[in-house]
């Protein structure tokens, strides 16, 4: 498996939409393209939370990847997210992003674990299963200050030691938790490479401290376009505004 080099930022950008609900291709080729200009842009994270992924259709997944790296001439790895609920489904999301030109995947929790939980084992056979069914270079991914769930520290040092993943990261507002969990994973698995990523405060304790070397950018709304949680679905498309609120 190749190592992706992503010391630096790696932007989460959103998916822009037109107003009648249309992924915005053309507003794809322009956030991606500047994004790609900017010195120290190592990645772009697309179909992540705000990317919207388990709301595109399979096609319009496919096509995003597609479109943001046209967007970079290829020059930058296109991250995709792998948000499939079942494992097979996910082995199967995760084939169509390697064909779209996906370099690795951010692969999500099952959201049924979120709600019902989890039995032990699960999550290490849902990283083996799609590895080993795409080929796709995995990141271990999760959001416990919003979804409230998260993986224990021996589920986490059992998928990181895997073969074919290669950057765990966590997604926090804080990162005293993640602190502690990415010394934990360092001293277990020294030689893959640590991630933060954030949308409220800066990442440098952990990436001093504890072998974090890269943090992803999530891309928000300004707060003025939006007043609810609800108003973000598909029913309601956001405008193709992007603010950069982290950096190294």
């Amino acid at each position: 498996m190749s190592t992706l080099d992503l010391r630096g930022l790696n932007p989460a950008p959103i998916t822009p939409f037109t107003r009648d609900g249309a992924v915005d291709y053309d507003a794809i080729q322009r956030l991606g393209s500047w994004l790609g200009s900017i010195d120290g842009v190592k990645s772009l994270v697309v179909l992540g939370h705000a990317g919207e992924g388990t709301f595109l259709t399979q096609d319009e997944q496919a096509r995003v990847i597609g479109a943001f790296k046209d967007s970079v001439d290829g020059r930058l790895p296109i991250i995709a997210g792998i948000t499939g609920e079942g494992t097979a489904v996910s082995v199967d999301e995760a084939k169509r992003a390697v064909d779209a030109g996906a370099s690795a995947g951010l692969v999500y929790p099952s959201h049924g674990w979120l709600r019902f939980g989890y039995q032990d084992g699960a999550p290490q056979d849902r990283y083996r299963a799609l590895y080993e069914g795409s080929g796709l270079p995995l990141i271990l991914f999760q959001y416990p200050d919003v979804t409230k769930a998260t993986y224990n520290l021996d589920t986490q040092l059992e998928i990181a030691a895997q073969e074919g993943v290669s950057r765990p990261r966590t997604a926090s507002a804080t990162c005293v938790v993640g602190t502690v969990r990415f010394r934990c994973c360092a001293r277990k698995t020294p030689n893959c490479r640590f991630s933060a990523a954030t949308t409220n405060t800066c990442c440098t304790p952990c990436s001093t401290s504890t072998g974090c070397s890269s943090v992803t950018v999530a891309s928000r709304p300004s707060r003025s376009s939006n007043s609810s949680l609800q108003e973000r679905r598909r029913t309601t498309r956001l405008p193709a505004r992007f603010m950069i609120v982290c950096s190294l």
